[in-house]
């Protein structure tokens, strides 16, 4: 413990901001920065290798680039860290949690004991970015727009690479600036505002010419929803089944009400994601599982934006 305390000391000593932004300029600091950081690299590779060694057999300290490699192995040492503490406190062993008696119900990964699940978020991690700053729109399909996407939004889907093209797309910002001094600068924390930087709504201008028929403010007689065994309940999971129930609900609900839930998942997960969708119409209940298809859930917008 007194070696930890320390360390948390030590870096904290370390120059931030401006101060580091001043150092770098000196080649003496750039080249003791590598040095120490490869060093760096070599003794977290090996403490991962010892306390998750499965996952890093045959890899290399330069590996830890790859910051998902990390994560998981963060995530597997604190699944075990947890279940050795719940084993201490209910006087369970390794054994009784992985091999459960035939009488047993079947374990359910980390939320229920026994072996940790495998992260879902894995099938789309080209989607996942937990390192940008601002939030830029994912929406790259329009759909039943009166104007197109704002050329803010373009630019910016273009240089985190949600939109295909690249950074060399992108118009430049106004009042050029060298690389140099622009690195400078953002290492110093100076630069726009965030109101500055703020991307406009995707349908900001359908929503301020948006216009309500007065029938919708006008009373309705309540209506006694279906018997759950008298309702069909889909269930989506392709992108064909998506496209199916879009054109079934255009068909047959025009000017009626829909109703649409959705549930969120947090666990093993910084942000979350949307984890189930349900859309209910007066005829069918649909359940949309997206870990698939997330790519193609623009296709709800047919329905919502209109």
């Amino acid at each position: 413990l007194p070696q930890l305390v320390d360390l948390v000391r030590a870096s904290r000593r370390l120059p931030q901001g401006e101060e580091h932004a001043i150092r770098r300029g000196s080649r003496d600091f750039l080249a003791a920065s590598k040095d120490l950081g490869q060093r760096s690299l070599s003794t977290a590779h090996r403490a991962l290798k010892f306390l998750d060694a499965s996952a890093h057999y045959g890899t290399k300290p330069e590996d830890l680039g790859n910051f998902n490699l990390l994560v998981d192995s963060i995530d597997n040492i604190l699944e075990r860290v947890d279940s050795s503490l719940k084993m201490a406190s209910t006087g369970t062993s390794r054994e009784d949690e992985e091999e459960p008696s035939a009488t047993s119900a079947p374990s359910t990964g980390a939320l229920g004991g026994g072996r940790p699940a495998v992260k879902p978020q894995v099938r789309w991690r080209q989607l996942v970015d937990n390192h940008r700053k601002e939030f830029i729109p994912r929406l790259v399909v329009k759909h039943n727009q009166r104007a197109p996407l704002n050329p803010a939004i373009l630019a910016a889907q273009k240089k985190v690479g949600l939109r295909k093209g690249g950074p060399s797309d992108v118009p430049a910002a106004p009042g050029p600036v060298p690389g140099a001094l622009a690195s400078h600068l953002e290492a110093m924390g100076v630069g726009k505002r965030p109101q500055d930087l703020a991307l406009p709504h995707p349908y900001e201008e359908e929503l301020a010419q948006v216009s309500w028929p007065d029938a919708f403010f006008q009373p309705a007689k309540a209506q006694k929803f279906g018997r759950m065994e008298d309702t069909p309940l889909v269930i989506v999971r392709t992108e064909r089944e998506l496209r199916q129930m879009v054109q079934e609900i255009q068909a047959t609900c025009i000017g009626k009400e829909i109703a649409i839930d959705v549930e969120h998942h947090d666990f093993r997960s910084y942000r979350g994601f949307v984890c189930l969708v349900q859309v209910s119409t007066r005829q069918k209940d649909f359940l949309i599982d997206p870990f698939d298809i997330f790519e193609q859930m623009h296709m709800l917008n047919e329905v919502t934006s209109d």
